[in-house]
């Protein structure tokens, strides 16, 4: 089956992302966005509920949205990756579209073949530094690199990198499509005409400037953002939890390493907020973005145990929006025993070992429910939204 993909967060859905699902329209074949659910790889609660931006990225001409298991949502890039990947490739995804700043794909697999030899040592070495993984992984292969320097430089291009190297890794049959991005890159605080990056527009919102971002964003994504989540109510929910759990409990979490669990348990009593505490857990080994993913690790009870149950799977995947005219297309999907989740009645036919992703995607979700004032098991209630 023939059809393209584009792996996003739409965090929020802004013209860079209008552009890449038209470049990749030009391919002449359906387009299916996976995409991240109510929480982001930053581990924050999305700025919009998944839905509504699954509906955008149909606005703008994608054929369909899957959401991508919450487990790999939340976790490392690596991990983001591996999991996107994977759920592609059992998918029978014939083409990924990536978006990012350079653009020469040939150095992209060649620098992927480095990074999936063994540079263990190496990269240990760099980490007793005290510096964190990512960091790490780029001083390591910038050493082993010859090519265009000019990959490192935007952490687009790094995502784009772990996405070649997971096809490479796990033997997937997958083209790659490269566009880049018309932005000023991702991490830049600055718009390009108009395109401006989601860090930089959330920015906006979050300061209330809704009139700066009217010009980056869709009017029917600009639509939806006048209405704000109450993240605090969810990070009130994190602190709370936290400060109840020992050193002892948060050991058995996935991804609580090294001295992280003493850190966490000290911390949490010490910090009279939430954002106090992830301001006294951050350093250069522990960025910021991961000290707010293990606190959702707690409150949503992913133990290590649970993550390899997850890993070891083929997981179901939900189905957030499709058009009605490529339904057909759906009993396709299930042909390598994925399981694709349009409605509740596809749930009570999984087994155990397929319900571990459900049940935590539901979990996360009933969570994101209270910041965005939505029913309990709203998963459940809406299903899948079929747009005309």
């Amino acid at each position: 089956m023939n059809y393209c993909a584009i792996i996003a967060e739409f965090n929020p859905f802004h013209n860079g992302h209008e552009y890449l699902i038209k470049k990749a329209k030009e391919l002449d074949m359906p387009v299916m966005c996976l995409m991240s659910g109510n929480f982001v790889q930053r581990g924050e609660p999305a700025i919009l509920d998944k839905y509504s931006r699954a509906v955008c990225a149909i606005n703008a001409g994608a054929d369909m949205v899957c959401e991508l298991p919450c487990f790999y949502a939340i976790s490392s890039a690596h991990n983001f990756a591996f999991g996107a990947i994977k759920t592609l490739k059992n998918l029978n995804c014939s083409t990924l579209v990536i978006g990012a700043k350079y653009t020469n794909l040939d150095d992209y697999f060649a620098l992927a073949n480095i990074k999936s030899a063994s540079i263990k040592k190496a990269l240990h070495s760099e980490l007793e530094r005290g510096i964190n993984y990512s960091s790490a992984l780029i001083n390591v292969l910038k050493t082993k690199y010859t090519g265009n320097s000019e990959i490192f430089n935007d952490a687009s291009n790094i995502l784009a990198l772990e996405y070649i190297t997971q096809i490479i890794e796990q033997k997937a049959n997958i083209n790659v499509v490269l566009v880049e991005r018309l932005d000023g890159g991702y991490s830049s605080s600055h718009s390009v005409d108009n395109f401006a990056n989601a860090t930089l527009i959330r920015k906006n919102i979050e300061n209330n400037n809704m009139n700066k971002i009217k010009t980056f964003v869709p009017q029917y994504s600009y639509d939806l953002l006048k209405i704000q989540i109450n993240k605090k109510s969810i990070s009130d929910i994190l602190f709370y939890n936290l400060r109840n759990m020992s050193s002892k409990q948060l050991k058995n979490l996935y991804d609580y390493s090294e001295g992280l669990p003493y850190l966490v348990e000290t911390q949490s009593k010490v910090a009279t907020n939430y954002d106090e505490f992830i301001s006294l857990c951050t350093s250069k080994r522990y960025k910021i973005s991961r000290i707010k993913k293990l606190t959702l690790y707690a409150s949503l009870n992913i133990t290590k145990s649970l993550a390899k149950k997850i890993i070891k799977n083929n997981n179901p995947v939900k189905l957030l929006a499709i058009k009605k005219s490529i339904k057909n297309m759906l009993p396709e999907f299930n042909k390598n025993g994925i399981n694709m989740i349009v409605s509740s009645n596809d749930l009570k036919s999984l087994s155990q070992d397929k319900l571990y992703s459900v049940n935590l995607d539901l979990l996360a979700s009933n969570l994101y429910s209270i910041a965005a004032n939505k029913n309990y098991n709203n998963d459940i209630t809406t299903g899948t939204i079929f747009v005309e």
